[in-house]
């Protein structure tokens, strides 16, 4: 679910990926938040692909805000695709028991007392839908209206001749 949040002040869009064992930010984004990762030079990342991505250390105490609620995290550092930031369950588990509605993009916990609610962007809309069309209804794909001929079977052939090398 991507999800707005702030880092030292700068706002990015956050992934909250359950399939993501720790939280990742691209080393491009750590220097320019002045974030100061150690470590790294014999540190890999298995993606989900596969793929093993360099890791450009580790941040810790890294400030991050969501909505009103204030968190310290540690990050790993590896180049990502579409996201400023993934947010893995590394964090998520921090938060205790979650209800998450992926229809709403909502997700919603206790913290300190007190009842939370996030909202992913792209929640207030319902969710796409796949439509049914008909070869009736698309004039520029009409219907399939005669059977494909039949192939010959292999065996009425009979073998297939030896060829000369």
């Amino acid at each position: 679910m991507p999800l707005p949040v702030t880092i030292q002040g700068e706002p990015l869009v956050a992934l909250l990926d359950t399939g993501s064992t720790h939280n990742f930010l691209p080393a491009a984004t750590m220097r320019r938040l002045a974030l100061h990762p150690m470590g790294g030079d014999n540190l890999r990342v298995t993606v989900a692909n596969g793929d093993r991505l360099h890791c450009h250390g580790v941040a810790q105490h890294v400030p991050l805000t969501i909505g009103d609620e204030h968190f310290v995290i540690t990050c790993a550092g590896i180049d990502l695709g579409c996201f400023d930031f993934i947010l893995g369950v590394d964090f998520l588990r921090t938060l205790g028991p979650i209800l998450w509605d992926f229809d709403t993009l909502t997700m919603t916990f206790w913290r300190h007392g007190r009842h939370i609610r996030w909202e992913g962007l792209g929640g207030a809309s319902p969710a796409p839908q796949l439509q049914l069309v008909s070869g009736a209804d698309d004039a520029e794909h009409p219907p399939c209206t005669s059977a494909p001929a039949a192939a010959p079977s292999p065996r009425a052939a009979g073998p297939a001749a030896p060829t000369s090398m």
